[in-house]
């Protein structure tokens, strides 16, 4: 509901209420170690609540403008939890860590042992903000917002096991009730824009994001897999390993920006620009993660029908010292990281995470659009983005990306409109790793001959053609018909010590098809009416012809790749008054 008030004010408000009921797919593992996991697919319940509000009061007049704005998501959650009878039988170092099947260890396999998970909890998200702009003089422009939220989660924890034989031998209860979830936002921006001459403008910019979670920081003795007891019967290493913290991740980043264009030739822009990104993060093997980006652009109209433009840009990552051991060191006990037998890590010590690994990214763009008469258009973008990961010798090595699109447009006036595009998209990568066995992770993890490289290829088609055509003063009618077709290739290669199979193209098909038409009631009431088709198919080898029974420790659901048509109807009512 919109509102125009008195003396430049003006109300808005909207509240969106979504359920989502049905199933979908979990995986479950009862297990405690390298050994001795087994696995299921389950179907899993899906009752969600999904509730939007937010409301807003703003001003304006002249070159000033004033807003005050609430914002509230809630999420709620039918079931709590999904319990499933093990499938399994009872096997050693199940109940305990003692080579023979006791009776504890017994009871954890079928047909007594039950294995649970919790599934996502109640959780909200509010937020205030404030947003203001004032125009300086006759050529510049002063904007700022701020934007504090809270963000909770406060669900009931589910006790350590559900088997009652294990339940029974617990000596250390669980240090709090429930988790106690607190993330406090704060989200600042300042931009100032100026054009002191009609041939040149410039603006700057500066963006704090402050994401400080206040989560309650606390030690779990946890029972792994709902599948041993928590005294453990083992090595002290083995109890040690089962005492973890949770980490309250917190995040910050500040990211400063300053660009200018200058109008020279008539017809032609010039623009360059630089940006700094300084992100911090706690917990995380880098603590620090700076990008800094310059970019500069071309665009200029030759003759009366052509227009062309060039965009260039490229960003370096780099930052403080990758440590991939601390999420390791920081989450357990250090008389167990400290045993030489951890060897300090999980992730191998080479590995680097993508999203935090130095890197260098290269970006540009190509645009250009033709008007081949008073109503025809043609246009044509080219993307390219190449990412370097030049210090990582394992994970994500190298990605590129390309793209073009081709569009046509017809628009003799009015809401009527014929349009048609092709687009193309591939993208290329390499990761590399090696394989390591947590029985030998001394040896495998320096032996080259367990090393791995996989190369991925992903090409997209697009088709799309629509019209819109205005039937009368009262009633437009319209449609969209959309084709995709998608395709991956995964070429693996190996050291000596692994081998790999050559694995099978996947394939997606997607069409769609929306008709519409809007139709006008009464001045100030519009009746809209939408009904949509999609149709989608895809083909994927780590799913088709799995039989519940063909994996060894994993029974799946047997199911195939999704196939599927659905359809959709939606009317709407918009009125003003």
């Amino acid at each position: 509901y919109d509102k125009v008030l008195p003396q430049h004010w003006q109300l808005r408000t909207s509240y969106q209420n979504e359920t989502k009921d049905g199933i979908s797919s979990l995986g479950a593992v009862i297990g405690n170690s390298g050994g001795n996991p087994r696995a299921v697919l389950l179907p899993q319940p899906i009752d969600y609540r999904m509730q939007q509000f937010d409301a807003a009061l703003s001003y304006a007049e002249g070159g000033k403008s004033f807003e005050i704005a609430y914002y509230l998501s809630a999420f709620g959650q039918g079931e709590r939890s999904l319990t499933w009878q093990n499938p399994y039988a009872a096997i050693s170092g199940w109940g305990s860590n003692s080579a023979a099947v006791d009776a504890t260890e017994a009871s954890v396999g079928y047909p007594d042992g039950e294995g649970r998970a919790a599934l996502p909890p109640d959780n909200q998200f509010h937020q205030i903000s404030l947003l203001g702009g004032y125009q300086l003089g006759d050529y510049s422009h002063l904007n700022a917002d701020i934007a504090v939220g809270r963000m909770t989660q406060n669900e009931t924890f589910l006790p350590y096991t559900v088997n009652p034989a294990l339940a029974a031998s617990i000596t250390e209860a669980l240090p709090r009730d429930s988790l106690d979830g607190r993330i406090d936002t704060t989200l600042f921006n300042l931009r100032f824009s100026s054009r002191p001459t009609p041939r040149f403008n410039w603006r700057a910019a500066w963006r704090y994001d402050n994401r400080d979670n206040k989560t309650p920081h606390n030690e779990y003795f946890f029972i792994a897999g709902d599948s041993i007891t928590q005294t453990d019967a083992g090595s002290a290493s083995s109890t040690l390993s089962r005492y973890r913290r949770n980490e309250p991740y917190s995040y910050r980043e500040q990211k400063y920006s300053a660009d200018a264009s200058y109008r020279v030739a008539g017809r032609t822009d010039l623009s360059a620009g630089v940006e700094r990104r300084d992100i911090d993060r706690d917990y995380s093997e880098r603590e620090q993660a700076i990008e800094d980006t310059v970019k500069f652009g071309i665009k200029s109209t030759l003759g009366e029908r052509f227009t062309a433009g060039l965009d260039l840009a490229r960003t370096r990552r780099h930052g403080s010292s990758y440590r991939g051991e601390e999420p390791f060191l920081s989450s357990y006990r250090p008389d167990y990281t400290g045993n030489p037998a951890t060897l300090g890590w999980e992730n191998h010590p080479d590995l680097r995470k993508y999203y935090m690994a130095d890197r260098i990214r290269t970006r540009a763009a190509l645009s250009a659009n033709y008007l081949m008469g008073e109503a025809w258009t043609t246009s044509l973008g080219v993307n390219y983005l190449q990412d370097d990961y030049d210090r990582s010798e394992m994970g994500l090595t190298d990605s590129k990306m390309t793209g073009y699109t081709l569009d046509i447009s017809y628009h003799p006036g009015g809401d009527n409109l014929l349009y048609g595009f092709y687009s193309h998209d591939n993208m290329d990568s390499d990761q590399d790793g090696r394989a390591f066995r947590g029985s030998a992770k001394a040896t495998d993890s320096a032996d080259p001959a367990r090393d791995w490289f996989a190369t991925l290829r992903d090409e997209t088609d697009t088709v799309g053609l629509g019209f819109k055509r205005e039937l009368s003063n009262t009633l437009s009618i319209g449609a969209d018909y959309v084709y995709a077709n998608a395709r991956g290739e995964v070429d693996v290669t190996t050291g000596a010590a692994l081998s790999a199979a050559p694995l099978p193209d996947t394939l997606v098909r997607l069409q769609s098809l929306e008709m519409y038409g809007d139709y006008l009631l009464r001045p100030g009431t519009t009746i809209k009416a939408r009904y949509r088709v999609e149709k989608y198919h895809s083909r994927d080898w780590a799913v088709d012809g799995v039989a519940p029974n063909t994996l060894a420790n994993v029974i799946t659901l047997g199911e195939d790749s999704p196939d599927y048509t659905v359809h959709v109807i939606l009317l709407s009512v918009v009125t003003e008054f």
